[in-house]
């Protein structure tokens, strides 16, 4: 079978990038230089060989086409059972106020022996901090812990709940506690429980209810589980904390004589979160007093020209940026055959708009169309999902940038001829960090900016 070769050249792919290997063996040998506006590489200057490339050859690098940045708003995301409860409430100057609420069921102890000499102490929950937190940690925090009013129900479609799920919960307070993380090596948050919910809890375990306390199943059916709710007033702060049975525990102390007579043994059970039903954080946000305050449907995305040439992307919340490439066709203009041998994407946060200790390790890119739609999140030519890294200025916090080639993405889309530009890439955290952080990125969108972006294409005319 014969293989098809590129619409605009005619040569069979694995040529095309057999010429590009030999290409950048050049570069390296005669140290020929590519960084600057169309410039154009003769084949005077290296020899490739006479089989892959003609003596009229010309590479030219391309970075003057326009790019379109917005914001957009993904609807809603799935925030369940992602191993991370997130509480607290954080002010961020441009993108909004945001509250995060963790609701959980309890499963049943694990191990537990009944006996009439048991005798109940006192109830407490149990949540362990995992390293993250969104905000200023220097401030007080006080949460609350309530009662929710039903069952955590998943969707039909996939079983999730999503980070706009509004969970109503008792306003009884079954506990509370008043805080400050003070140093890196505390590793829990003990909240005390009121202790008509803890007896009651003790009473129905050390007698056997066998309506209750035989299976998490049966005790979520009794009592739903319980919403973490942090006091909007004061914090500034949101943390996280680690969601599953090990680490996240309502704990119920108690005691019986020993076996001497002549003291106590203490004993504690656990019950611990479990997912019967799937647990979530709720993510509120208020963007009314910045410049995101138009964007709120997905179908129409807010143009940096809006928001002072600059974008966003947000996790948890559904922010993302979006980038099209309207003069992308021009490419075609050009008057000779060619083909594209490599396309690179640039873009920088906005300076000192960031730490340079907590930007993003792994954004990626994910292919859209006009109504913001994620298609397929772009992936290296192995098939794993591209991830892009940040090369961080942390001397001057200003020339932070982050690349990637995209060179397959710009190739598949003339694959019909033309470059659809009403299509585009959304900028977006990597899936599970997205989910279970909060953290923000100011990305400049002004591309008459020192550090605007580009889209750098190197064409090989023949």
């Amino acid at each position: 079978m014969t293989e098809k070769g590129s619409k605009r050249t005619g040569i069979p792919r694995k040529f095309e990038h057999l010429i590009f290997r030999w290409l950048l063996r050049a570069v390296v040998v005669f140290g020929v230089s590519w960084m600057m506006t169309a410039c154009n590489v003769g084949s005077n200057e290296f020899t490739m060989g006479s089989e892959f490339i003609d003596g009229g050859s010309t590479l030219t690098m391309i970075d003057t086409f326009q790019i379109k940045m917005s914001t957009v708003l993904i609807d809603s995301l799935n925030t369940s059972n992602t191993g991370t409860a997130l509480v607290g409430h954080y002010v961020d100057p441009n993108l909004g106020t945001v509250t995060a609420t963790s609701y959980f069921e309890l499963g049943i102890p694990t191990s537990f022996s009944e006996s009439s000499d048991n005798v109940y102490d006192s109830t407490v929950v149990i949540l362990r901090y995992n390293g993250y937190y969104y905000g200023d940690t220097t401030r007080w925090q006080t949460i609350t812990v309530h009662p929710i009013a039903e069952r955590l129900n998943g969707n039909e479609w996939d079983n999730g709940i999503y980070n706009n799920r509004n969970t109503p919960y008792s306003s009884e307070v079954l506990g509370s506690v008043h805080f400050l993380k003070r140093t890196a090596v505390s590793d829990s948050l003990v909240i005390p429980i009121r202790d008509t919910l803890g007896k009651d809890f003790f009473t129905r375990m050390n007698e056997g209810d066998d309506d209750y306390m035989t299976s998490s199943s049966s005790l979520v059916n009794y009592f739903h589980g319980l919403a973490i709710v942090p006091d909007t007033t004061e914090s500034n702060v949101v943390y996280g904390f680690k969601a599953d049975a090990t680490n996240l525990v309502m704990r119920v102390y108690y005691h019986r004589p020993n076996a001497n007579g002549d003291g106590q043994d203490d004993y504690y059970a656990d019950f611990p979160y479990t997912s019967v039903d799937p647990a979530y954080n709720r993510i509120e946000d208020d963007r009314s007093q910045t410049l995101l305050k138009s964007l709120v449907t997905q179908k129409e995305d807010l143009s940096s020209t809006s928001t002072d040439g600059e974008t966003f992307v947000q996790c948890g919340t559904g922010l993302l940026t979006k980038m099209r490439f309207p003069s992308l066709n021009d490419i075609q203009l050009i008057n000779k055959q060619g083909v594209i041998m490599k396309a690179e994407l640039e873009f920088s946060p906005v300076a000192n708009t960031y730490d340079p200790q907590a930007l993003p390790d792994s954004l990626i890119l994910i292919e859209t169309n006009k109504i913001n739609a994620p298609v397929s999140t772009l992936t290296s030519s192995d098939g794993t999902t591209l991830h892009l890294s940040p090369s961080s200025d942390e001397l001057y916090n200003e020339n932070t940038k982050f690349s990637v080639d995209i060179t397959d993405y710009i190739q598949n889309a003339f694959s019909d001829g033309l470059y659809n530009t009403e299509n585009g890439l959304l900028i977006s955290w990597g899936t599970t960090q997205y989910l279970n952080r909060l953290d923000g990125l100011v990305i400049q969108a002004d591309q008459k900016a020192e550090n605007g972006p580009k889209l750098k294409i190197y064409y090989m005319t023949f």
